[in-house]
């Protein structure tokens, strides 16, 4: 009976260690993505940059609006380049927001 009582709170304790190592693991992961070192392209902002929106056109392709100081622009990004499509006005951005 002993045995067993030990061996159930070795099982027991690995157990709660198991969840406090994976519960700082997400709270780590989650750490680098929003300070943007994993944070890819949405919310991705520099000095006088900011990516507003993406949407994925195919698996290698997104559409994006991207802010450049007061100007909004609507650019293509795939594996091999980045196009330009529009430049967009405020107007253009409430309507989206709209719906």
């Amino acid at each position: 009976m002993i045995l067993n009582a030990s061996f159930d709170s070795c099982k027991l304790l690995s157990f709660i260690v198991s969840i406090v190592f994976l519960v700082g693991l997400f709270w780590f992961a989650k750490k680098l993505r929003t300070n943007g070192f994993f944070s890819g392209f949405s919310g991705m902002s520099g000095k006088y940059m900011q990516v507003l929106d993406r949407v994925a056109l195919s698996q290698s392709s997104t559409l994006m609006i991207v802010k450049v100081g007061s100007k909004y622009l609507l650019v293509c990004v795939s594996k091999d380049s980045v196009t330009f499509h529009d430049c967009l006005a405020e107007s253009d951005l409430d309507e989206l927001r709209k719906g």
